[in-house]
């Protein structure tokens, strides 16, 4: 028998020839895979090394490859990138387009470039040669915001004013960031010009148009914010000037040069500004001045002997070539000394002020609180009396004129009531008016606000006249008069202008007064006759058409024989020349009696009707006494 190993010798070279041949197959498939992958992989190999050497303002462009299927997937990419870029730059075209002053910055993190339109440059004025096609440097950036103290706006999300401090003109931007692990946005708005405009407007809320210093509101809010935080403050003074000759200036030449006047003369007092002096404008011709940390009172007392001098040699030329030299007077009051909050000082500073020009205009005296406590109303009531002019503070009381004939009312007299608490009486007011040089002012807040309450109560008026107290040496001017009747629709011949008593009369102001009056159908009346200015030869003059017999002349009448005579020749005078007589300040029958039975036309005191805001009519109880009285008397009613 032949050996197994020589029978299946064919068989076993047969399977290692197979599997040698399997195994060639495999090794020539892989090697064959590997060749065909490396050759198939290349053209992708270097399109992604095209991509990774690109910066993001190349142009992306491959080599064919020769394959249809990577050479339309080149193309889809460099298709997709270049409109990502126009999408990019039609977003920074957008913003360029509408013309708003905004810029837009996209910080991606661990990126060379930072993208950034081109408004950003030019708001924050950064070097063009690290930005191009819409891209800037990444570490001129970072710099840059690092050495503006904005490297905050990177790391967290932000939003603040900035104001760019290394631009000829100034320019404020608003900043907003928006930040992740990723990136961070960044929006820039220009807001300069909403900067600039609210100050404009913060500057016309605060400052005086015409002289440029802090207007009387500015002026307090900085005193109070100074003297509140002034723990160390140790000496301070307030000047109040007044400035002497505007009348004169406004009153010759117009108010064009007394507004030169008012502006040379705050030059001078703002110089005050280099001492660390606040000043203000309080009104037309007043000026306020604080002077902190004076050092010494004869420090200060030396820098207004200066201010004096400077205004000494200003100068306005008027139109007929005359020079007037600006000229003030000025009252000084020392902080602590004098007072410790603003009311105090500018009391007092006003105080010393209102002594110097009562005696010599155009010199300053410091605050003497013996000549305050002595002419303290004054002082007190001279801020009461201009806000009392200002704001209108009065109200008008009608007290009824009554016919002594039926007890009718023929007319109410406008009896002014101040509503101040410190200004509590006419007499007050009028006091003050005159001290003040304010009488014009009285006059005219008399007829507005007698013309104005009439009108409001016309139907309890009906056609009962209205009796208006008037200052003899002030006119009001034909416009203002006949604008009053025009207004409140009142009848000329309804006005019946009560003479008040007051200084001496003015013989020249008087008869041009008078002839106003009747041009306007208007009656005149002469009140409390009979007491001080008011005699026999002011009816020579005025030839008034009533007269008011003073009630020093009818109190107690009924018991005094001397005060009949009295009235009886008043009436001897009156009644031919066609004259009625009214008899103020009734106060008793006894007075209403007798003066019933002289034969006086008309009554007014509290006992036959008091003043009264509400037009009211008499009491039938005194109509009735009074038609009582006139039937015994034997008159006909």
């Amino acid at each position: 028998m032949l050996p197994e190993s020589t029978l299946f010798r064919s068989s076993d070279r047969l399977q290692m020839t197979v599997m040698i041949a399997f195994a060639a197959s495999i090794v020539l498939g892989i090697a064959g895979a590997v060749v065909g992958s490396y050759f198939f992989t290349r053209p992708i190999r270097q399109m992604v090394d095209e991509i990774r050497s690109k910066d993001v303002n190349d142009e992306l462009k491959f080599q064919s490859s020769n394959a249809q299927e990577i050479d339309a997937l080149e193309n889809a990419i460099v298709s997709f990138y270049v409109n990502v870029r126009q999408n990019a730059s039609k977003e920074s075209q957008i913003i360029e387009l509408v013309n708003l002053p905004l810029g837009v910055v996209e910080y991606q993190r661990g990126t060379e470039k930072v993208f950034c339109t081109k408004k950003v440059i030019k708001m924050f004025m950064m070097n063009k040669k690290y930005y191009s096609r819409g891209y800037l440097d990444r570490k001129y950036f970072e710099d840059y915001l690092k050495e503006a103290g904005l490297e905050e706006l990177l790391d967290k999300s932000w939003e603040k004013d900035y104001q760019i401090a290394h631009t000829i003109q100034q320019r404020w931007v608003h900043l907003k960031s928006l930040a992740d692990e990723d990136k961070t946005l960044l929006t820039v708005l220009d807001i300069t010009k909403d900067i600039y405009e609210r100050q404009k407007i913060e500057y016309e809320r605060d400052y005086d148009i015409l002289t440029h210093l802090l207007n009387r509101r500015a002026f307090n809010r900085r005193m109070k914010q100074l003297l509140q935080e002034g723990s160390s403050l140790t000496l301070g003074a307030m000047i109040m000037w007044d400035l002497d000759n505007l009348k004169y200036v406004n009153d010759t030449y117009g108010h064009d040069y007394g507004d030169q006047y008012i502006q040379r003369a705050a030059v001078v007092f703002g110089g005050l500004a280099r001492d660390g002096g606040i000043i203000g404008r309080i009104s037309g011709d007043e000026f306020l001045a604080f002077v902190p940390d004076c050092g010494s009172k004869e420090w200060l007392l030396e820098k207004v002997e200066e201010v004096k001098r400077q205004l000494n040699n200003t100068r306005v030329v008027m139109p007929d070539g005359e020079s007037i030299a600006v000229r003030a007077s000025g009252g000084i009051a020392w902080y602590p000394h004098d007072g410790r909050n603003l009311d105090e000082l500018r009391k007092y500073a006003d105080f010393a002020m209102y002594d110097t020009k009562n005696s010599y205009k155009g010199v300053f005296k410091q605050f003497d609180r013996k000549a305050y406590e002595k002419d303290a109303f004054l002082l007190q009531g001279r801020e009461q009396l201009n806000k009392l002019i200002e704001d209108e503070l009065v109200n008008y009381a009608f007290q009824p004129i009554v016919s002594t004939k039926d007890g009718s009312v023929a007319a109410y007299e406008a009896l002014m009531r101040p509503i101040m608490e410190d200004l509590a009486s006419p007499a007050d007011v009028m006091r003050l008016a005159i001290s003040q040089s304010r009488l014009p002012d009285i006059e005219k807040l008399t007829f507005c606000k007698a013309f104005e309450e009439y009108a409001s109560q016309r139907d309890a008026f009906g056609d009962r006249k209205l009796f208006v107290n008037s200052i003899p040496n002030q006119i009001l001017s034909e416009e203002l008069l006949y604008s009053l009747f025009e207004r409140y629709q009142i009848g000329m011949d309804t006005l019946f202008v009560e003479m008040i008593e007051s200084e001496q009369t003015d013989i020249g102001i008087m008869e041009d007064k008078i002839q106003m009056l009747k041009a306007f159908h208007a009656q005149l009346a002469v009140d409390d006759f009979g007491a001080g200015y008011s005699s026999e030869s002011t009816l020579l003059y005025m030839q008034p058409d009533y007269v008011k017999l003073d009630m020093s002349i009818v109190r107690d009448i009924h018991r005094d024989k001397d005060r009949q005579a009295l009235a009886v020749s008043t009436l001897n005078y009156t009644r031919p020349r066609g004259i009625k007589v009214i008899a103020e300040g009734v106060e008793t029958a006894e007075e209403m009696e007798t003066l019933i039975s002289l034969g006086i036309d008309y009554l007014q005191g509290f006992y036959v009707g008091r003043p009264d805001t509400v037009v009211k009519d008499v009491d039938e109880k005194i109509q009735r006494e009074i038609k009582e009285l006139n039937e015994k008397a034997g008159k006909r009613i």
